[in-house]
């Protein structure tokens, strides 16, 4: 009971220690080199930009043993990704307390442009598992690298190859852009396809929809693990709608494969994605998936439901607000190679939380999270946790 009430009195004096988003400091103008005197070896369209996230936080373990543990070796709970269990890919204990700072993520993007027809995109992670980031050792991955080459201008048809971005799903890649600090089981358990290596063909079809269709090695973890000669593939349809400051959209993609270790057990799924501002200051996310997967060597087949529900409500030009359910079903215990949320088992995931605009590209986030996770023949068990974190994007 000591540390939750330290760690709320931490998150609150810390919340409301900024000044708000109309006080920050004037900088004194500085005049750049231009790019012949600095001798820059970039040169034409070139673009950086980057990410942080870093916070502290408590969880506990209450009532049966745990048993959720997805597919990216994440766990219950508001620090379900950051803890030491889920970076060293093992179960927390039952009625097991955390209570840490981490430093979940510093991202790089860079982008270069080959006059109009090609361009090149990386976007690189770095991390240290000792300080709470789930990139493990040696603490630098690829999140995504692709080039693009323009196939035919007056549709926008881009060919991309490398490891790419897929369309679907409501969480976006970098923390900054999402409400929560936590990510969502749907995220975390590889349910849909959020990162492929592969090839993708996309194209403008009208202004208000676009087309993805991609082939990827994988689409359940996104590695190269077996050699198959039957590639797995999906697409989105994407519409689009409404002013740019508040884009509505809707993307359905289905996607299937030979994923579990074969050309012949097959995975078929749909993941369907819709975030609309039905008035001006709020919105609704909503995010459902579902998937099979064929069993092997006599196993049974595997299915899952997920689905997301996100409000955000802009309270004013600084302060905003969210609550967020996401829901998990595994109803079976594994088809012999997938078994994405961990068991046989119902997932419950409850935030309630507040952001703060520090300034432009920094803000503050609370949230206070409940998760329930009910296994099929087990006693249920409960993850409270509240966290506070610092997002960044430059």
């Amino acid at each position: 009971m000591k540390k939750i009430i330290l760690t709320t009195v931490l998150l609150a004096a810390t919340f409301f220690a900024f000044p708000s988003h109309g006080q920050e400091p004037s900088e004194e103008p500085s005049e750049e080199p231009s790019q012949e005197s600095s001798g820059s070896w970039v040169k034409g369209d070139f673009s950086m930009a980057g990410y942080f996230n870093a916070g502290i936080g408590w969880q506990r373990f209450t009532g049966g043993t745990p048993t959720e543990f997805t597919n990216d070796c994440t766990t219950a709970g508001v620090l379900g990704s950051v803890i030491p269990d889920a970076i060293n890919c093992t179960l927390p204990s039952k009625d097991q307390d955390n209570f840490e700072a981490f430093m979940e993520v510093f991202e790089l993007d860079i982008a270069k442009a080959f006059g109009e027809r090609a361009s090149l995109v990386a976007h690189t992670l770095f991390g240290r598992s000792q300080s709470g980031s789930w990139l493990g050792t040696p603490g630098v991955d690829i999140e995504q690298a692709y080039a693009t080459v323009m196939l035919w201008k007056a549709y926008d048809v881009q060919l991309a190859v490398g490891r790419i971005g897929t369309e679907a799903g409501f969480e976006e890649f970098e923390p900054y852009n999402n409400d929560t600090i936590s990510w969502s089981i749907l995220s975390n358990s590889n349910i849909y396809p959020a990162i492929i290596t592969g090839a993708q063909i996309s194209a403008q079809l009208t202004d208000n929809v676009a087309l993805y269709l991609a082939v990827a090695n994988n689409l359940t973890d996104d590695t190269t693990f077996k050699v198959n000669s039957t590639p797995s593939g999906m697409a989105s349809l994407e519409f689009t709608w409404g002013d740019e400051s508040a884009e509505n959209y809707f993307v359905i993609s289905p996607f299937g494969g030979p994923e579990s270790n074969g050309d012949k057990p097959i995975t078929f799924g749909v993941d369907a994605t819709l975030s609309m501002w039905p008035v001006e200051d709020l919105q609704l996310g909503f995010e459902t998936t579902y998937r099979i997967d064929y069993g092997i060597d006599d196993n049974p087949n595997t299915s899952y439901v997920s689905a997301l529900l996100n409000l955000h409500w802009n309270m004013t030009d600084n302060f905003y607000t969210f609550l967020k359910y996401s829901y998990a079903n595994q109803f079976d215990d594994g088809n012999g190679y997938f078994n994405l949320t961990g068991a046989k088992q119902q997932i419950h995931e409850m935030s309630l939380g507040l952001g703060y605009f520090i300034a432009d590209g920094m803000k503050l986030k609370l949230e206070t999270r409940l998760d329930a996770v009910d296994p099929s023949g087990f006693r249920a068990q409960w993850v409270p946790g509240v966290a506070m974190a610092l997002a960044s994007a430059f």
